[in-house]
């Protein structure tokens, strides 16, 4: 792990052969603060640590624990010259949590960084933090259209792990599930969007999209509707549908998330039942779950 220059938090590997110093047991209690003191004096600092556990978090952008006094210097990172160093302090900002709301301001700023990178990191900051969300989530959708499928994958990640406070994100979400020639893409949908729960129009896009030609985004949007629940209901008649599906894992999912769904998925008992005789071992106790929930016992 790799810090540098008096705003920064680098993330790189463990050595790096243009440090100005290492710092043994960089990722504990007593390195980090020291490492955070070094790079704020300017220093390209190295880390070597046995644990692999804190390196790993570190190159990841997260802090490890809670490092009381880490927030002002990230704060600073934000304005650092290199889009990594940029975008890896606004997610440590986001790992420290609601201790970083003095970076809010900030980080909303960084929403309209001119790196695609920087914009979904700070993005990712205001939700680790809880603030900000809002904003966050319009910038996020902005994404959305983006050329590059990776950033568009990301925003789509962030946008599911924001839950209710996406609502607004639901529209473009589903045009994606919809329209994206991408199936990563379109499973990713499925997947944020079980997070928005009963937000106009989400429960019959993901029951429309248990027809797709991707196994992949079928299992997905089954799954979506099980997280869902009972606030699924509206779905019952295309999950029954999709317990012949040519794919055991999308039929066994289909019964998930009936049984979730609960006694409004009655209707689809008679074909459950068949299931329990699935020759996939989990698909017939998926579908026996899901009787038994149904009916109550």
């Amino acid at each position: 792990m790799n810090y540098a220059s008096t705003k920064t938090v680098r993330a790189a590997s463990t050595g790096s052969a243009h440090a100005d110093l290492t710092v043994v047991g960089g990722a504990g209690h007593v390195g980090i603060p020291l490492v955070l003191a070094f790079a704020e004096a300017g220093l390209t600092v190295n880390i070597n640590d046995l644990n692999e556990a804190g390196l790993a978090s570190l190159r990841s952008g997260k802090l490890p624990f809670i490092e009381h006094g880490a927030a002002p210097l990230l704060v600073k990172a934000l304005a650092d010259k290199e889009e990594d160093v940029r975008e890896t302090a606004a997610r440590a900002l986001g790992a420290i949590g609601p201790d970083a709301a003095a970076a809010v301001p900030e980080l909303i700023k960084l929403l309209d960084d001119k790196e695609a990178d920087v914009r979904i990191g700070a993005a990712r900051g205001l939700a680790g933090i809880g603030k900000g969300t809002k904003e966050a989530v319009a910038a996020l959708v902005k994404e959305l259209p983006n050329k590059d499928p990776d950033v568009r994958w990301r925003a789509i990640e962030v946008l599911g792990g924001l839950g209710p406070d996406a609502a607004p994100a639901a529209p473009e979400l589903l045009k994606l599930l919809k329209d994206s020639k991408d199936a990563a893409v379109r499973v990713g949908a499925a997947t944020a969007l079980a997070g928005l729960g009963t937000t106009s129009g989400v429960v019959l896009g993901l029951a429309a999209a248990l027809k797709d030609s991707s196994s992949q985004v079928r299992h997905a949007a089954a799954y979506a509707l099980g997280d869902i629940g009972k606030d699924a209901r509206e779905a019952v008649k295309p999950l029954t549908d999709a317990l012949e599906d040519k794919n055991a894992d999308v039929r066994a999912e289909a019964a998930f998330a009936l049984g979730a769904i609960g006694k409004d998925a009655k209707a689809a008992l008679p074909e459950l039942k068949k299931l329990t005789k699935d020759k996939h071992a989990t698909v017939k106790k998926a579908a026996a779950d899901a009787i038994k929930s149904i009916e109550g016992k």
